[in-house]
Formats: structure tokens, C-alpha cells, sequence
């Protein structure tokens, strides 16, 4: 049977100072779920925007539910779930629910009719025992998700738009969302989900659309879904799991070797690294995968025997500073906490670690050129040297902090969770310079909770339960269900 289309995009163009949209032509079928990919900076938002009424002048014709998008006006059948909330947090969830459209008769709002009409919205996304007197900053981000989907159902939207849903859920909250999903098309609503993370898309969508640099390059249906092609479309380029794959590590050459580590968490741990090897220490929350990186950076109370590039160390460092003598660098997981100074400028954060007194004198002259090569390595996007850190994406942050490295000469490189919350396009251009710093003989070591992304970048595969290794896995013989088992495995 041929699916009745809800939506069709006919030559959509949008610019700003330069093109964002290129003659847009796409079509969403009724009771359907598309996913829509791209790099940041591909139009995604500003698609978004265009369909949810926030942007009109836009050139080309959108026809919904057999009408012009810009005749529908007030009432357009169009609701957008933004990745930030747009709800009032001192307002109960009803009054959320119906905000801009609360019943009411010369002016006083009719309470009744009001709790009447959230409690058969919230019944159809699961949240009929959820109180709609409520104030809506009284309960969880997943429930608030949930809440303003029962919103775009109160107002009979045809085509409800998620942006990054996702973003903040655990496992079972984004389950939650999906059945909700499942919910919103057996009722003959049609979702746009945009998202980076492409296991949920995959999951949950009947096609996917990639956006990338204005255009759609690539369209599949739910059984020609190929993520390596997914990936290539993103970036235009070969997708770092099949470069990861084409990698040889040359055995037998051990230039890391770390003996009898010891911490609260962690009991005469053991690992060598062949030269030049990426690789990957996976666990469950609290295994001691992460504990790992932070006592070889010394971050934390340690003793072991390390030795690197044939040099011994009785003693694992036991301050950042001196871990940085030792030719170590260190990228940890919560960038803006950690790792970037938010409020100063790009050069000073890439070249923090070359400014012996950067409280004091700074010469910009130098490092706007340090800053120059380094972000030309790591395909950096920024205004100017003195930007501020804190006005790029979280992709660009990431990028500064693995730039400040790459100007040292690094033996081992520590990376905690590289590519959480960047988008695709960041995430391949991020396992490119590891895969280089790699290539030239540095040791790279990943603590990851995210198994799929370990593969993607990974030589070997190291499995960590209640601080002790568990199994290792070579790329060549690997096996994702494999490698989930031993995580779950007594060490």
C-alpha cells in the first residue's frame, strides 16, 4: 500500500550572511517516524525552525496536511519538542499543557475543563497517575519530555518535531519515550526525530534523511539502514570505524607497561600497551575503568610501577604536573569542569600548557599562531584566536582541549568518555587526529561506558569489573555481545 504523505518540502533555500539551505526537497509520511542526521551546522535547526513556524522568510513551498505551512498560521499542525524546554517552571502542568489555549470564559480560566483536558493528555503518554496540579519544575526532565509531547497531543498536532531528545535520558527513560512514539503513530501522528546518536535512530526510525552543508545527500528506508554509510554521507569522507579497521598494531613492541596498580578501587591492576595501540578499558558505572586514567594523571591517592618508552617509574605520578613530565596528557570527561577555562579565550586554553606564566604577560602574537596550527590538526571551526572558549559548539571545545596536547610531543594520552555530546561530524574529525597521534607512536588509552563508540576507535578492548580485567578483545576477533557479557562477568 502506497503511505498517504503528510508533508512535503518542494526547493527549500534559507540563508543568513551565507546559504544554510539548498533547495530542500523531502517528503513525511503519515504515522511515520524520519530521522534527520547531520554534523553541526548541516541546517538542521534552521530546518526545524522553518517547519515550526519560528523562521518565514524562507524560499520554496511546504504543503501539510494538503495546505500551505504559511496558511495555517495560529493553529499549524506542527509541535516542536525542543532539546530545551520551553516550559514555565512555576506553572502546573496543566497550565503548561494548555499554555496560550486555556479554556476560559470572558477571561477566567475554567478550572475544571482545564484538569479534565491535561488528564486525558497525560493518559495518552503514559502519565495518568501524574498529578496536573503539579508545578512542572517539581519533576524529572524525563517526565517534563513526556509532558510537552502530551502537549502537541492536546493541541491535535499532526507532526510532532523532537530535537535531541535524548540528550539527558538514561536507558530506560529513552524506552519510555520510545513507546511513547510508537503511541503518537498508531494514532496517525508523524515525528520528526533529530538526533546525533545513530543507535537510537536506527531503533526507532522508519527512514533517516542526512543533512549535510545544506543539502539531503542520503535517504534510506528502515532495511537499507548502513551506519557506515550513514557516517560517510555526514562527513563526506570514510568513516573512522572502517580507517580504525584497516589499522595494524605491530605486537610484540610494548612501550607501556603499567604493574601493580593499587587504589581504593582498584587492586594490583596490570596492563601493557603495544606501541602506538588505541586502547579501550570498558565497564559498568563504578568498575574502575575511569579510576584507571585519573591515577596515571595522578588525580588520585595511587601506587604501581609504570614504565614508558623505556623509561621506569617506581612511582605513578602523583600530580597532574608531574604526569605531564612524564610525557602524559589527559582529556577528561566533563570538558567545561575540567578542562576548559570557560571564561578566557581559545589561545589561551589551547596553549595553557606552554604559558609558564599565564596569570601574567601573554604574547597573543604567538599564541594566535600556536593556536593557528593546533586547530588546523584537529579541523578547529572559530571566529578568531580571542574568541571566548565558552561560544563553541561542544564539539570545537573538545577540539581545543585535544589541540593543547598536540603541540607536546606525548607518550601516552589519557581520554575519558572523547566524544560524548559532540555531533557526528566532530566525533569522526576527533578519531582522526587519535588514529594520527596513534600513527606516530603515542600511546592512547579510552575509558568508555559507550561499547559502540570503544569499537568504532579501538585496536583492543579491555574489560574492567570491580577493578580488575575481566577478558580483552582484539579487533580481528571481537564480538559486541562478547565483550557485553564480560562486563557483567566476575573478575
Amino acid at each position: 500500500m502506497v503511505p498517504e504523505v503528510l508533508l512535503t518540502l518542494s526547493g527549500i533555500k534559507k540563508s543568513f550572511s551565507k546559504p544554510v539551505l539548498n533547495s530542500i526537497d523531502m517528503q513525511l509520511n503519515k504515522s511515520e517516524c524520519l530521522g534527520l542526521l547531520g554534523a553541526n551546522g548541516a541546517g538542521k535547526s534552521t530546518l526545524s525552525r522553518i517547519l515550526g513556524g519560528s523562521i518565514t522568510d524562507y524560499e520554496g513551498k511546504i504543503t501539510i496536511a494538503d495546505r500551505s505551512l504559511r496558511a495555517w498560521r495560529d493553529d499549524s499542525p506542527v509541535s516542536t519538542v525542543h532539546q530545551e524546554l520551553s516550559q514555565i517552571p512555576n506553572l502546573s502542568i496543566a497550565e503548561n499543557i494548555f499554555f496560550g489555549r486555556l479554556p476560559n470564559q470572558y477571561g477566567v480560566i475554567n478550572q475544571r475543563s482545564l484538569l479534565e483536558s491535561a488528564k486525558a493528555a497525560l493518559e495518552l503518554v503514559g502519565l495518568e497517575s501524574l498529578d496536573a496540579l503539579k508545578r512542572i519544575e517539581e519533576v524529572d526532565l524525563a517526565t517534563r519530555q513526556l509532558i510537552e509531547i502530551a502537549r502537541a497531543i492536546a493541541h491535535r498536532s499532526e507532526l510532532i518535531i523532537l530535537d535531541e531528545p535524548t540528550s539527558s535520558l538514561n536507558k530506560a527513560e529513552v524506552q519510555k519515550l520510545f513507546k511513547q512514539i510508537h503511541s503518537a503513530k498508531e494514532r496517525e501522528t508523524s515525528v520528526l526525530f533529530i538526533s546525533h546518536k545513530l543507535d537510537e535512530i536506527f531503533a526507532i526510525c522508519d527512514r533517516i534523511a542526512v543533512l549535510r552543508d545544506g543539502e539531503i545527500v542520503l535517504i534510506q528506508s528502515r532495511h537499507e539502514f548502513d551506519e557506515e554509510a550513514v557516517l560517510s554521507a555526514m562527513s563526506g569522507e570514510k568513516s573512522a570505524e572502517k580507517q580504525s579497521k584497516d589499522r595494524q598494531v605491530e605486537r610484540g613492541t610494548t612501550s607501556f607497561n603499567l604493574k601493580n596498580l593499587r587504589t581504593q578501587k582498584l587492586k594490583n591492576f596490570h596492563l601493557k600497551l603495544q606501541r602506538g595501540e588505541i586502547a579501550g578499558l570498558h565497564g559498568l558505572d563504578g568498575a574502575g575503568h575511569k579510576e584507571i586514567l585519573k591515577a596515571l594523571f595522578g588525580l588520585s591517592d595511587s601506587q604501581g610501577e609504570l614504565t614508558l618508552n623505556d623509561k621506569n617509574f617506581k612511582s605513578l605520578p602523583k600530580t597532574p604536573h608531574a604526569a605531564f613530565r612524564q610525557r602524559i596528557g589527559y582529556v577528561p570527561e566533563d570538558r567545561q569542569k575540567f578542562g576548559l577555562l570557560l571564561g578566557e579565550s581559545i589561545s589561551l586554553n589551547i596553549c595553557l600548557n606552554k604559558l609558564k606564566n599565564w596569570l601574567g604577560w601573554v604574547n597573543k602574537k604567538e599564541t594566535a599562531i600556536q593556536t593557528l596550527k593546533a586547530s588546523r590538526m584537529t579541523k578547529l571551526v572559530y571566529e578568531g584566536p580571542e574568541q571566548s572558549v565558552s561560544e563553541l559548539s561542544g564539539g570545537n571545545q573538545q577540539k581545543a582541549i585535544f589541540a593543547r596536547w598536540l603541540e607536546h610531543d606525548l607518550a601516552l594520552l589519557l581520554l575519558d568518555e572523547p566524544t560524548r555530546g559532540v555531533d557526528v561530524r566532530a566525533r569522526e574529525e576527533l578519531h582522526e587526529v587519535i588514529r594520527e597521534l596513534a600513527y606516530s607512536g603515542t600511546n592512547v588509552i579510552i575509558a568508555s561506558n559507550d561499547l559502540k563508540e570503544l569499537m568504532r576507535s579501538c585496536d583492543r578492548i579491555i574489560t574492567i569489573v570491580q577493578g580488575k580485567t575481566s577478558k580483552e578483545f582484539w579487533r580481528e576477533s571481537w564480538d559486541e555481545a562478547e565483550i557485553t557479557a564480560a562486563t557483567l562477568s566476575n573478575a
